[in-house]
């Protein structure tokens, strides 16, 4: 007997409509999944810090700061003022964003001074452009890594200068 549309779809199976009930059909513990998986993806961090002004862990209120070194530096300045750490990371990313953006300018005028010379300061030039977004690509990620540890971490040279000459900007 050659198989009907009764046959193959029963009339009892509603599977296909279980999600219009709110019940699934397929539960995660069918996968294989424990009881409540959220609390294993959870990581050991706090998400929120009661603490500070942002609601934000220090960490990642600290990486933040550091991810986007002179926007993230300035905004998270001016809006926290409890959390030492998140403070401490907003000073450096000024420093270090503000340091970059100087040295840009200064490579640029430079570089429009040397390539009058021709081909060799065109080259040197390049040489130096390579040598100063590999020194900050190493540096930014160096200040990711510390910041999203929430350990206190300075800028070789930078932190010591800008200290120096804002030394009311330190906290």
């Amino acid at each position: 007997m050659p198989p009907t549309y009764e046959t193959m779809h029963p009339k009892s199976s509603t599977r296909n409509l279980d999600f219009l009930s709110g019940r699934p059909t397929i539960t995660p513990r069918a996968l294989g999944f424990p009881k409540f998986p959220i609390l294993f993806l959870m990581s050991g961090s706090p998400t929120s810090n009661p603490g500070s002004d942002t609601g934000l862990a220090s960490n990642l209120a600290s990486g933040l700061c550091a991810l986007f070194p002179l926007i993230g530096g300035i905004i998270f300045y001016f809006i926290e003022k409890k959390d030492q750490l998140v403070r401490h990371w907003a000073v450096q990313g000024i420093f270090f964003g503000g340091t970059s953006l100087v040295v840009s300018i200064v490579l640029s005028i430079i570089g429009a001074i040397l390539i009058h010379i021709g081909i060799l300061g065109v080259l040197l030039m390049g040489l130096v452009w390579f040598v100063y977004y590999i020194g900050w690509l190493i540096l930014w990620i160096l200040g990711l890594i510390k910041a999203f540890q929430g350990a206190r971490w300075e800028y070789p040279i930078i932190s010591a200068q800008c200290k120096k000459l804002f030394p009311k900007l330190v906290p």
